[in-house]
């Protein structure tokens, strides 16, 4: 028996449990039994002749998990027994939703749905209502209205999404913009070109402007510059640059890299971030996952640095719990102007899933953020607005009225029209 607060949990009956980790960091772990009851909230579950298997390869990040699963479950809530069973297993990333994979699930009478996973935000219910092998309906849903928590956005859930959203973008840009921004002459990658460091090499400690180092690795193909396909990882303990602290690794392969005369460059390619932390200001965030960017830097004041990056999954942690990106992008360009002054304009889009929030959200620019370099908790884009949409057509349009206050319109029904408005303050969102 287990009680939580004021919720009381039975679990009555047998099972095995088999864990297998000789092929570390793989781990397999098999749970199998004849009968096993659960019990809470006046209900009971009951499951028959099961064998749930879990495979989790910790060597991904973020780790990649397959699940085969096979038994009969009997529940008042079911209004009877049914089989499941997984034809094709399912394939699960980190905490998100499954992306691949089968569930076939059969009641007495032989009818049955067949609930097949698209991608992490697409399923269709193939259903045979009376068991003859052929399909009678095509459902397509998501697996967050399957388990009742559709994304939905109104006037009591507005302020919270505002804030994952506004955290995503920024997080995402943050720290994705970071590895370009390396290849600068003070950056990691760029004291190593100016070493002339060529073929494979070991660690080489180079320090950071302002305190700490990176450690860089790696293989360069021609000494005082980079071309396609050079690779190199930079591990960054307490590095300090302006108003930035950096702390894990970055992988990076570079695709095109050109060095000007006149102190500019381009560089684009393809990296990874086994969770590196960047803190700006009073902002701190961890981004883990596979990106692609580039980075036009000139480094005269006034000057510009353009930017952009990419990635298909990514995870951005701040708060010590984890939000997960899809289909992420964000660019624009860094204006350096007189007396040190540096504002960032970004245009961003991608969906993401939060703690808190049900489903997946999307979000795209409607007009780029404006902001001052280095950010804190106090002050926020001066100009810009970021539409953010739920999986049922509302809508939450965030709008920048100056460094300090924001407006949040809401659209309950997605008919296009502000049914809120709500006043606040970017030191709120952050």
């Amino acid at each position: 028996e287990i009680i939580d607060d004021m919720e009381t949990s039975t679990a009555d009956g047998g099972f095995t449990l088999t864990l297998d980790a000789l092929d570390w960091p793989t781990v397999s772990q098999t749970i199998e039994g004849a009968e096993l009851v659960f019990g809470a909230a006046g209900d009971t579950i009951t499951l028959m002749d099961f064998r749930h298997f879990l495979q989790v390869d910790g060597s991904m990040t973020p780790e990649a998990v397959l699940v085969t699963v096979e038994g009969r479950v009997d529940s008042s809530g079911l209004g009877g027994a049914v089989d499941y069973a997984t034809p094709v297993p399912v394939r699960v990333s980190g905490d998100a939703d499954p992306d691949t994979g089968e569930i076939l699930i059969t009641g007495n009478d032989g009818s049955n749905v067949r609930i097949v996973f698209n991608d992490p935000t697409s399923i269709t219910l193939e259903v045979d209502e009376n068991g003859d092998g052929v399909i009678d309906e095509y459902i397509d849903t998501t697996w967050a209205e399957l388990q009742g928590n559709a994304s939905t956005i109104n006037s009591s859930t507005a302020t919270l999404v505002a804030h994952e959203a506004v955290n995503v973008v920024t997080g995402f840009g943050s720290v994705t913009v970071a590895a370009g921004a390396q290849f600068e002459d003070v950056g990691a990658f760029g004291q190593v070109m100016l070493m002339d460091v060529s073929g494979t090499f070991d660690p080489i400690e180079v320090a950071c402007p302002y305190g700490g180092n990176a450690m860089v690795s790696g293989t360069i193909a021609s000494a005082g510059t980079y071309s396609a396909g050079d690779a190199m990882v930079a591990a960054f303990t307490n590095c300090r640059f302006l108003g930035e602290l950096l702390d894990g690794p970055i992988e990076f392969t570079v695709a095109s890299y050109e060095q000007g005369s006149d102190e500019t460059y381009l560089v684009s390619g393809s990296g990874t971030e086994p969770c590196l932390r960047r803190t700006t200001g009073d902002l701190s965030y961890t981004g883990c996952g596979d990106f692609e960017t580039n980075y036009d830097g000139r480094f005269t004041s006034p000057s510009f640095v353009y930017f952009s990056a990419t990635s298909a999954d990514f995870t951005i942690a701040f708060d010590d719990m984890d939000r997960y990106l899809s289909n992420a992008s964000v660019s624009g360009e860094i204006e350096f102007g007189p007396d040190a002054i540096v504002v960032i304009r970004r245009t961003s889009s991608g969906s993401f899933r939060a703690p808190g929030l049900g489903g997946q959200y999307a979000y795209e620019s409607l007009i780029p953020d404006s902001l001052l370099f280095p950010g804190n908790t106090t002050i926020g884009p001066f100009n810009g607005e970021l539409k953010v949409t739920a999986g049922d057509g509302s809508t939450l349009t965030i709008v920048a009225l100056d460094n300090q206050n924001v407006r949040l319109d809401v659209d309950h029904d997605g008919d296009g029209s502000p049914d809120t408005s709500i006043t606040t303050t970017w030191a709120e969102l952050y």
